[in-house]
């Protein structure tokens, strides 16, 4: 790698990326570049955002390989009967394809997250939601249909989406220090709010770089990997690119990649052909999409070869 260009991406950040808190560069199972801002240090924990997606995909994958949820296309209504009940008929036609994929049907827009976030119950708020395409058939980003992930999940096993974590995913990787808020129903936040380091961060897109392997431990299905970062709707909104379950995928880009995204310009990026993750944390003020920029003018040209 081309340290040098690096080295000009950390450099330039305080002037032209004055709100990035933290830049990771991990490439052949070493850490290449690590660099932190505003007195912040490897130590300090970043609130993801909706980098929590992704980590709720994962979890999911591992739930449905132990057979702890039955398959892609189980409705989710039967773990919600009190909720499911009072809801549009339609709710009962949603599957957990649907919620990975972003395409439940209900109505969503960011501007109620404030609102959806302080209810006294945000499952019950989600299902009270009207439905305004058949589930399956248009993408809709919105963290409510994620949370619902996080709650099937506790009701399937018993355990919070966290204690599962640390069953099968934090504590095997070694993931001992982060934040994860509940709801007042006591479900971990499926959507958001997660608060991780940023070497933590690495070490979750390395598993996924490394095809769902840590040190020799199958942590995810490798078919998961593959099948949740392959291109599964159109997408749309806020990255304007391809969805997978629960991460953004670039399939036509020199060279192919994938990433998960938080508000504020949260980013692991992984490129599969160059052995490669990037992480970006950044402070959370407005939505800083120009951070991925940086991949694009620094990170890449340091690996590829010159033309």
């Amino acid at each position: 790698m081309d340290s040098n260009l690096l080295e000009a991406m950390g450099a330039a950040v305080p002037n032209q990326y004055p709100h990035i808190r933290s830049l990771l560069v991990f490439r052949h199972d070493t850490i290449v570049y690590e660099r932190y801002y505003k007195g912040l240090t490897a130590d300090s924990l970043h609130e993801v955002a909706s980098i929590t997606k992704s980590i709720t995909s994962a979890l999911i994958g591992i739930a449905l390989h132990r057979g702890d949820l039955q398959s892609l296309e189980q409705p989710i209504a039967p773990f919600f009967p009190e909720e499911a009940a009072a809801a549009d008929p339609r709710f009962q036609r949603i599957t957990l394809r649907h919620l990975l994929e972003l395409t439940a049907g209900f109505e969503w827009e960011d501007t109620r997250l404030w609102m959806w976030s302080n209810d006294p119950n945000p499952t019950r708020y989600t299902f009270q939601l009207p439905i305004v395409t058949e589930p399956g058939e248009k993408f809709n980003y919105n963290t409510p249909a994620v949370h619902l992930l996080s709650a099937v999940l506790t009701r399937a096993t018993g355990l919070t989406e966290q204690e599962y974590a640390d069953q099968h995913l934090f504590g095997p990787l070694g993931i001992t220090q982060y934040q994860w808020p509940k709801d007042p129903q006591g479900y971990s936040m499926g959507g958001n709010s997660l608060s991780l380091r940023t070497r933590d961060l690495a070490r979750f897109g390395s598993l996924y770089l490394h095809q769902g392997s840590w040190h020799g431990q199958q942590l995810v299905p490798a078919d998961w990997v593959n099948l949740s970062t392959q291109v599964h709707t159109p997408g749309g909104y806020p990255e304007n690119l391809p969805y997978g379950y629960l991460w953004w995928v670039e399939p036509d880009t020199v060279p192919p990649a994938y990433f998960a995204a938080g508000f504020g310009g949260q980013f692991i990026y992984i490129i599969p052909s160059l052995d490669l993750v990037a992480v970006l944390t950044s402070n959370t003020d407005s939505p800083h999409m120009e951070n991925r920029q940086l991949i694009a003018d620094y990170v890449l040209p340091a690996v590829l070869p010159a033309p």
